[in-house]
């Protein structure tokens, strides 16, 4: 192979930056098609969650599910999958490849749509949205490594600024599609959309993205490797804290799309008016995004980072205190979530 300083006449022409088309190109994409497939990728993991929300009740009610709450184990179920899941495709992808690994996810994730749709019970269908939960998992995980494998620094940040843009689209408009869906047919249809939505994007990768990590570059896949890296993780102190501090966040976005159907629709009596109500929150989170992208380069990220932290627990606080006297007015509670949604990573 020909060498860069062999085809770089002066250093002038050496210090000019990088194309960020470049990269892109480096799984056979233009920049634009690259961001619009990653976004679109890791958007499909909020709409297998966010869609299904208006549909719960009727999901209950399909299976005679004697507890109400029981139905939250649609989307619970998910996050346990997609959560416990997480942690063995980054290995994976780096000793074998991207491509096979997305594929694979892909796969899990359009297969398990469609079965769940087809679902004769209610145990299988938990079954089936915890191997969801796997594929998408999947599907997060390598999308996530190909965009590091094709940009780096400031590049990839842009890009990944591109793809938040797109992103933050499908959950201000996944339930009122779950809604859409179930006024017109009922809730089986949601999975089938979701399978279509699968099943294209297998196609999109099989046939349009090329192996973004190269084979001379990818680790061996051994426990002894894994558990140094957990090591390593585990023993640094500023890391784990920063881990622990973001799973608790997490932790706390999972609990309220859990529950906010049983709280908009079933406290405040306004079932019909839940995707308008969970696209106001989602979009306060959207705007969050884009503000904490100034911030960040004025403040930097360990001080917005506990800033945040602090102004959520005492909004966290506030909403405790004013609970224990009852209810809250709905415009109460809903200006508390979307205030701690905000302050959220």
């Amino acid at each position: 192979m020909t060498s860069i300083s062999e085809n770089t006449p002066n250093t002038a022409q050496q210090a000019e930056p990088v194309d960020t088309v470049s990269g892109a190109v480096r799984i056979g994409m233009g920049l634009v098609e690259f961001i619009v497939t990653i976004a679109v990728m890791t958007a499909s993991v909020a709409l297998a969650i966010d869609s299904m929300l208006p549909a719960l009740s009727n999901i209950g009610q399909s299976f005679g599910v004697a507890n109400a709450n029981d139905a939250q184990l649609v989307i619970g179920i998910f996050f346990l999958g997609f959560g416990f899941s997480q942690i063995f495709f980054g290995s994976l992808s780096d000793a074998f490849g991207r491509r096979v690994v997305l594929l694979g996810g892909l796969a899990f994730f359009t297969l398990s749509s469609f079965a769940a749709s087809q679902a004769a019970s209610f145990e299988a269908l938990l079954v089936l949205r915890f191997i969801q939960g796997i594929g998408a998992a999947a599907v997060r995980i390598t999308t996530m490594a190909i965009v590091r494998d094709c940009f780096g620094g400031r590049e990839m940040a842009r890009v990944m600024s591109y793809v938040m843009i797109v992103f933050m689209i499908v959950p201000i408009v996944a339930p009122s599609l779950g809604q859409l869906v179930i006024v017109y047919a009922d809730w089986h249809w949601i999975f089938i959309l979701i399978g279509l939505i699968g099943l294209a994007l297998f196609l999109l990768a099989r046939t349009r993205m090329s192996e973004s990590l190269p084979a001379e570059e990818r680790l061996p896949l051994s426990v002894g490797a894994i558990l140094s890296g957990f090591r390593t993780v585990l023993t640094n102190r500023i890391t784990c804290g920063y881990m622990i501090g973001l799973t608790l966040f997490t932790a706390v976005i999972c609990a309220y799309i859990v529950s906010v159907q049983q709280i908009f629709g079933e406290i405040y009596g306004l079932a019909d008016w839940l995707p308008i109500a969970f696209a106001g929150t989602a979009g306060g989170i959207a705007v969050a995004n884009f503000a904490n992208g100034y911030f960040v380069r004025s403040f930097g990220m360990r001080r917005i980072s506990h800033a945040a932290l602090i102004m959520f627990t005492l909004v966290a606080a506030v909403g405790y205190v004013v609970s224990l006297a009852g209810t809250p007015a709905f415009i109460v509670s809903y200006m508390m979530f979307s205030v701690l949604l905000m302050f959220s990573p």
